[in-house]
């Protein structure tokens, strides 16, 4: 019976290392665990721009701007962290988005204002470990459009004389051949620059001086000829005319 035993030991102890060599990790005989410091720096690139990110970043973006995400999580031996995420508006709490499979890297833009949290659950075998959060502040940009305080105080020069603060509606007064000076600006509502049009007219008969399909800021002329006149500058606001601001001039 002794002549025996060593072959059967030597036989049990082969099929446990083909047993074990089959075994699937995470299995019967897992070796997979979550990590405390598993959540590795990510990178964020938000129109073609990098940065490196940690769980807890916050970002600043734009309506329909697109954000990508990449990072990655290491559990502890020999398994590959799976991920399930959520993504939310913060101040309703409602659900934007339900990722039970969630993979990096991820690409997302948002439709509409608001604060939200995107929070990322890795997985370790069966285990879900510490999430990460990353959290978004969204503005939506206001359509260009004409806005009812868009004039700006203005300053004019006339000759040599120091300059003045005058707003629409002034009226000057100033000698033939005398240099005038006249500086503006008018803010539109949204996320554009005002373009301007101009007429300067005989404000007696209405006949038009100058027309300025074009007109910019600053604005020099000398009157050629005594009489009363009247400057109307209208500011575009993308494709809508606003609310034009009208100076008058007396020249002696």
């Amino acid at each position: 019976m002794k002549k025996f035993l060593p072959a059967f030991i030597a036989a049990a102890f082969i099929s446990s290392i083909a047993f074990s060599q089959t075994t699937a990790p995470g299995t019967t005989q897992p070796n997979c665990a979550c990590n405390p410091t598993g959540w590795q720096p990510g990178t964020a690139t938000i129109n073609n721009v990098s940065s490196t990110v940690r769980c807890g970043h916050q970002f600043g973006l734009k309506c329909n701007e697109r954000i990508t995400i990449k990072a990655d999580y290491k559990c502890i031996g020999t398994c590959a962290a799976r991920y399930s995420a959520v993504l939310k508006n913060t101040a309703t709490g409602a659900v934007v988005m339900n990722y039970a499979v969630f993979t990096f890297p991820w690409s997302y833009s948002f439709a509409a204002a608001g604060t939200y949290s995107l929070e990322i659950t890795p997985i370790c075998g069966t285990t879900r470990c510490t999430p990460c959060r990353f959290f978004f502040t969204v503005t939506c940009p206001t359509a260009c459009d004409c806005n009812v305080n868009g004039w700006q105080p203005f300053t004019a020069n006339i000759g040599t004389k120091p300059a003045i603060t005058v707003n629409c509606n002034h009226q000057f007064g100033l000698k033939k051949g005398e240099p005038f000076k006249l500086n503006g600006k008018y803010l539109c509502k949204g996320e554009c620059t005002a373009k301007y049009a101009a007429v300067l007219k005989n404000n007696v008969t209405g006949a038009v001086v100058m027309n300025y399909p074009v007109f910019t800021f600053p604005w020099t002329y000398s009157f050629a000829a005594v009489g009363n006149y009247k400057l109307e500058i209208t500011p575009i606001c993308g494709t809508k005319r606003c609310q034009p601001c009208v100076f008058y001039f007396t020249v002696i």
